[in-house]
C-alpha cells in the first residue's frame, strides 16, 4: 500500500450501498472531514460492468466505499450470474476507477469466504474455501480489489445488524423474526450455522477509524465479540 497520503481538509468519500443497513451508518457515524456522496442502484445499476468504470470516473471523489452486494445466499444459487456481476466485476471496476484516480479503495466483503469447518475464528492469514456462490462471487470481489486498486482495504464482517435493517433481505434477522410472529407465520431458522453477529453502527465506527488512520494492512476481519447460532 502506497504510502504519504495526501488528507485534504474535506475528502469526499463515494459511498455505493447507501441505502442498505451499513451504509446507512457510514453516513451516520461519519467523522466531519469527510463529505459523503451517495451513489444507489438508481444512479448506476452494478450489473452493467461495462458502465462502471466511466460512470465513477465523470465524479470527483478521494474515496471508494463499496457496501453494496448481491447478498441473498439462496438466490445467488438461483441466479449465479447475477451475482457474478454485482459481487465480483463491479468491484473489479471499481478497483480500476479508484487506481486511475489514485483513491482509496474499500472493499467489504464477507465471512462467507470461508467454509465455517475450523471450529475457531478466522483470521486473515486463513486460506479462503467458499462454498456456496455468494462466498465464491464475494473472494472474487477480493481479488479483483486486489488485483487492480493500488490503495485498498477488504473488510471482511459477517451477520450483520442494524437500525436499518437490510435492503437486499428484506430486514435484518431480529426484525423477520418479529415480523413473522406478529403475523403467526411459520419460523424455518438454520441451527448448524454459528456465527459473530455484528452491529453496523459498531461495524461503521471501524470502518471509518482504518480510513483515518491507514494501518498497513491489506485485509481486515471486523465483527462483533463472541458467537451464536441463528
Amino acid at each position: 500500500m502506497e504510502k504519504g497520503w495526501n488528507r485534504m481538509a474535506s475528502q469526499k468519500v463515494l459511498l455505493l450501498g447507501p441505502k442498505g443497513q451499513l451504509g446507512q451508518d457510514l453516513i451516520r457515524y461519519s467523522p466531519s472531514e469527510y463529505e459523503i456522496l451517495p451513489f444507489g442502484r438508481d444512479q448506476l445499476d452494478l450489473r452493467e460492468s461495462e458502465k462502471i468504470e466511466a460512470a465513477l470516473l465523470k465524479r470527483d471523489w478521494d474515496i471508494l466505499i463499496n457496501t453494496a452486494a448481491f447478498v441473498a445466499t439462496e438466490k445467488a444459487e438461483e441466479k449465479p450470474m447475477e451475482a457474478y456481476l454485482v459481487n465480483s466485476l463491479a468491484p473489479r471496476e471499481m478497483a480500476k476507477a479508484c487506481a486511475k484516480k489514485g483513491a482509496l479503495f474499500v472493499q467489504i466483503s464477507t465471512d462467507f469466504v470461508f467454509d465455517g469447518k475450523k471450529g475457531t475464528p478466522y483470521n486473515e492469514k486463513d486460506y479462503p474455501l467458499p462454498l456456496n456462490t455468494y462466498g465464491i462471487t464475494k473472494l472474487g470481489g477480493e481479488f479483483f480489489a486486489g488485483s487492480f486498486a493500488s490503495n485498498y482495504y477488504i473488510i471482511r464482517t459477517s451477520s450483520l445488524y442494524g437500525k436499518a435493517g437490510a435492503s437486499g433481505k428484506g430486514g435484518n434477522f431480529p426484525y423477520s423474526i418479529l415480523r413473522k410472529a406478529k403475523k403467526k407465520e411459520p419460523l424455518q431458522v438454520v441451527d448448524d450455522i454459528i456465527m459473530s453477529p455484528t452491529y453496523t453502527g459498531h461495524l461503521a465506527k471501524a470502518i471509518w477509524e482504518i480510513v483515518e488512520k491507514r494501518p498497513p494492512l491489506f485485509i481486515i476481519h471486523l465483527g462483533g465479540r463472541g458467537s451464536a447460532s441463528w
